[in-house]
């Protein structure tokens, strides 16, 4: 090993090569085969800091790992600093933002540098070291407030129906896990000087991946055709500027409801309007009211859409929600669905349930009520249950609603304000693992693209291009109640978490014995 690992630049270099190629492997450039080997440059550049004579190690470890973080993060998600400015009330925010949230979830990464040092201190192999370290960390950034699992390992397989059917098990995290699993044997080859033990080593990753593949697609032949429903998808593309503004409401919901007309005649048996399609309070606006319910009168099929909703609320008089319900014929509104998950600092400020006060902070955001429940709604022949936007990138709430009786998925969101370019597949892909991961259809209506179906084996139909408007009318496959996921939620990641803190914690016990000795 390279003297200038354990002291200077090249370990910093070999974990940010690391950090970049792994971006590599998502949207707009996806090449999922780099997540099988990006993690090896970061364990390869830890390795230095594992044995003797190698002080501060620790500090060297996390910024090693923090500075893969930022490769990750920032190429990952250098859209951020391409959003249409027009679509955001503090512009100037725009970099810093970028720079603190690539900061702050670089974080976590470091966290895996460390998690890794004192594992190979402790002398398990690091076939199984990096594996553990990184999925417990995957896990920790997805929770919570303030979780963010975008750019997790296995979502760089969106693509292959045939390797992710290990989510109906255990969820991303389980396709993270062999994704994982290939790096750490990799690594494990790298490190090993028999030549023999070498090369069976580096066999060891495809062989694991045909196997995935092999069991995978034997999976998706064997699943049973199912029951489906005849669903309309409208991508009305209206823009971020006037979707708002009060003087085009009207002219907003005509263009809507023209192009819902046009897939009437193809009779399906559920349309799905976007995230706030409705731009207003509709159950108090009675223009738009009577024009929505006049169309689902005039059409016979239900309508699940989006739009803003008021209630009164004890502490602060009244509470707005981002919600969605399904108008049925004549022209009622059947069940809410208020979004739980709102995004920080966009939609709300986080930890107001502990801290009131931060609500006074005017950064520009709605100010959003949060939703308390996850139910399914009824729609039509369905019971769907709504995802609304970033929603889909969580895997609790789809649980949640497939639990409570639904077979069908919907996810409605309004992706205009990401622009063009990479982000909205990079939202997209993450929607397909809630399919595979509760074996039920999902349907994804974007107000600017993406929209598509998705097969219970994650298979993506009929995507439509974005910043078109568009319609798309197919059969949506049903689910027939959940599986072993949708009962267990994320047991692997988390019982994977608990052995890498179990691990962590008798690495510190280790260590303070070691030096009582020595003393």
């Amino acid at each position: 090993m390279h003297p200038a690992l354990k002291q200077g630049w090249l370990g910093a270099a070999l974990a940010l090569a690391g950090g970049l190629a792994l971006a590599l492997a998502f949207p707009d450039w996806e090449q999922p085969f780099l997540s099988a080997a990006a993690l090896v440059p970061l364990g390869y550049a830890l390795e230095a800091l594992i044995g003797p004579g190698t002080p501060h190690a620790i500090r060297r470890a996390f910024g090693r790992g923090w500075i893969f973080g930022l490769g990750l993060f920032g190429l990952g998600l250098h859209w951020i600093a391409r959003l249409p400015l027009k679509e955001l009330t503090q512009p100037w925010l725009l970099y810093p933002a970028l720079v603190v949230l690539m900061a702050y979830l670089a974080l976590f990464t470091g966290g895996v540098g460390v998690s890794y040092v004192l594992l190979r201190r402790a002398r398990v192999p690091a076939a199984v070291a990096l594996p553990i370290a990184w999925l417990g960390w995957e896990q920790i950034r997805a929770m919570g407030e303030m979780g963010f699992p975008w750019l997790s390992l296995g979502y760089a397989w969106f693509r292959h129906p045939a390797l992710i059917q290990w989510a109906a098990w255990g969820g991303i995290g389980a396709v993270s896990l062999w994704v994982a699993a290939c790096n750490g044997l990799l690594l494990q080859a790298l490190l090993t000087p028999n030549r023999a033990a070498r090369a069976a080593l580096s066999l060891a990753p495809p062989v694991l991946a045909t196997v995935v593949a092999l069991t995978g697609a034997a999976t998706v032949r064997d699943l049973p055709a199912g029951r489906s429903l005849r669903v309309a998808i409208v991508q009305p593309n209206i823009a971020g500027d006037i979707k708002w503004d009060p003087r085009y409401l009207v002219a907003n919901l005509n263009a809507t409801v023209a192009l819902t007309g046009t897939v009437a005649a193809r009779r399906p048996e559920l349309i799905v309007w976007p995230e706030t399609a409705v731009p207003t309070y509709l159950r108090y606006d009675d223009r738009a009211f009577t024009q929505v319910t006049g169309l689902v009168a005039r059409l016979g099929i239900p309508l699940l859409t989006g739009f803003p909703d008021a209630r009164p609320d004890a502490v602060a008089g009244r509470a707005i929600f981002n919600s969605s319900s399904v108008v049925v014929p004549p022209g009622q509104l059947d069940g809410f669905y208020d979004k739980m998950h709102l995004v920080p600092f966009g939609e709300r400020i986080p930890f107001q349930r502990f801290l009131p006060f931060l609500g006074k902070f005017e950064l520009g955001q709605a100010e959003w009520m949060p939703g308390e429940h996850a139910r399914a709604l009824n729609a039509g022949p369905a019971r769907a249950g709504v995802m609304i936007c970033f929603e889909s990138i969580f895997t609790d709430i789809a649980r949640a609603e497939v639990r409570d009786g639904a077979d069908l998925l919907v996810n409605i969101t309004n992706d205009e304000w990401f622009g063009p370019r990479t982000a909205p597949w990079q939202h997209a892909s993450m929607a397909v693992f809630r399919a595979v991961e509760n074996r039920t259809g999902l349907v994804r209506c974007a107000n600017t693209g993406v929209s598509f179906l998705v097969d219970p084996d994650g298979s993506i139909r009929a995507a439509t291009p974005v910043f078109r408007a568009a319609t798309v009318v197919e059969d949506a496959r049903l689910g027939s109640g959940g599986t072993f996921y949708t009962r267990h939620g994320d047991w692997l990641p988390r019982a994977w978490m608990t052995l890498c803190v179990a691990q962590l914690a008798w690495c510190a016990v280790a260590s303070l014995l070691t030096r009582g000795r020595r003393r």
